[in-house]
């Protein structure tokens, strides 16, 4: 996750200034500034962040604002070529964290540590505004007149990248990629796209066309497939920010026009924030919340989007912890139109039924997987795969995080349980 930043040296004439951020007072009164300036941008990808910073010839100050401006820290150091160093201070003097940059262009990246070194992330600022905004927000496009075709599920999950997931109808599998918002997100994007055993599977070319259409260029090897999609649904993302001296939240979920909706994964928000509040309020107990130890409680929970159409939305909630390697999930299928939560035992005629060949088509299509990647399905049975979501290819089941191999996932072909699944969601 990041921060920006832009460094220009300005004619001696600039030197004096009346200042704009108060900077200049953290200066001594005999010092002239070269220039002052400010920077925003995002610390760890997604916390906003803000940085006025003035630089006399021989040193660095300013002072730096997190989240939403009221947790401000005065940072010094030095710049020396395209290196700045700077250490971070409270308002009580105490060090607590370092930045190291490296200025590239009109660019900044670089990382921020706290002063134990217990926590570190990466920083990109930017003079003036911020370059991207965190709009965040999940689109799917498909063709009208042949939705079994193709379906393309475009997310922006992050400040600079979407996340792209498309169903290829000739290979019925959905290949996944990320693609860096170069310039503006509605222009040409480029995305590299993998399959479900991680291997390269081509590359996507996507131009918008108004508001409501998207054009396609598939490339792998020699072929070449090219459309029209229209936009058949999209859902807007609610992200909010927290930070303190010691912890750092932010979490991003869909946000319908559904109460229901809203209300389920706001609670389960609610309940990852119980548990950061616990951990920090543990730690202060230990005596261990001291200020080099800051920032060192992060929680982060974003969703991933695996199904969209108009009625239907289904993928996951993900949680992670600073003090915690593994990343909690939970599965979510709502009806758009209903406004209600879909258990998958509802999706089916006779749930029963179902249930005792469950196991049979998961361990079937996992024989599969582990024909082509034995290492990375060792020793996981049909028992594992306990997380349910939808695909366009299938039922989603997949087992939970693994620190070694991500999350692993199987897919039953609907057409496997096309006599079990209720008439009403045969759609899919």
């Amino acid at each position: 996750m990041k921060l920006l930043f832009l460094f220009h040296f300005v004619p001696c004439w600039m030197a004096g200034q009346v200042s704009q951020t108060g900077v200049a007072e953290l200066f001594f009164k005999d010092k002239n500034l070269l220039w002052e300036k400010s920077y925003q941008g995002v610390w760890d990808d997604v916390i906003p962040v803000k940085l006025e910073l003035g630089y006399d010839g021989t040193a660095c100050k300013g002072q730096m604002f997190f989240s939403d401006n009221k947790a401000r820290f005065i940072v010094s150091g030095t710049l020396k070529d395209n290196d700045l160093l700077l250490e971070e201070q409270d308002l009580l003097g105490n060090v607590t964290g370092y930045l190291a940059l490296k200025i590239l262009g009109d660019q900044v990246r670089g990382t921020w540590y706290n002063a134990a070194r217990t926590f570190n992330a990466r920083i990109v600022i930017r003079e003036g505004p911020p370059s991207t905004t965190l709009n965040y927000w999940t689109r799917s496009y498909a063709l009208k007149s042949a939705p079994a075709e193709t379906l393309l599920i475009q997310q922006k999950d992050f400040s600079d990248q979407i996340y792209s997931r498309f169903y290829y109808g000739p290979l019925n599998k959905t290949l996944e990629g990320t693609s860096p918002i170069k310039h503006e997100e509605d222009f040409h994007q480029e995305t590299v796209l993998f399959d479900p055993q991680n291997q390269n599977a081509g590359r996507l070319d996507t131009w918008r066309s108004g508001e409501r259409k998207i054009e396609i260029l598939y490339k792998q090897g020699k072929t070449e497939w090219s459309r029209t999609l229209d936009l058949i649904a999209q859902v807007g993302m609610h992200q909010e920010s927290y930070t303190d001296h010691w912890m750092t939240v932010d979490f991003v979920f869909p946000e319908t026009d559904k109460p229901g909706i809203n209300h389920w994964f706001k609670s389960l928000v609610d309940s990852f924030l119980i548990l950061v509040q616990d951990k920090k309020a543990g730690q202060a107990e230990q005596n261990q919340t001291l200020p080099a130890n800051r920032m060192a409680y992060r929680l982060s929970i974003w969703p991933q989007v695996q199904f969209l159409t108009d009625q239907y939305l289904s993928g996951y909630v993900h949680a992670k912890t600073s003090w915690d390697e593994s990343i909690q999930s939970q599965p979510f299928l709502f009806d758009l139109k209903k406004g209600n939560l879909v258990r998958e035992a509802e999706l089916f005629q006779n749930y029963k039924s179902f249930l005792e060949v469950k196991e049979l088509l998961i361990e079937h299509e996992l024989r599969k997987l582990r024909e082509s990647d034995g290492l990375m399905y060792e020793g996981l049975t049909a028992g594992a795969f306990t997380l349910f979501t939808l695909r366009k290819e299938g039922l989603c089941y997949s087992a939970p995080f693994s620190l070694q191999y991500g999350f692993r996932q199987v897919i039953v072909p609907y057409k496997d349980v096309k006599d079990l699944i209720s008439p009403r969601f045969i759609s899919f």
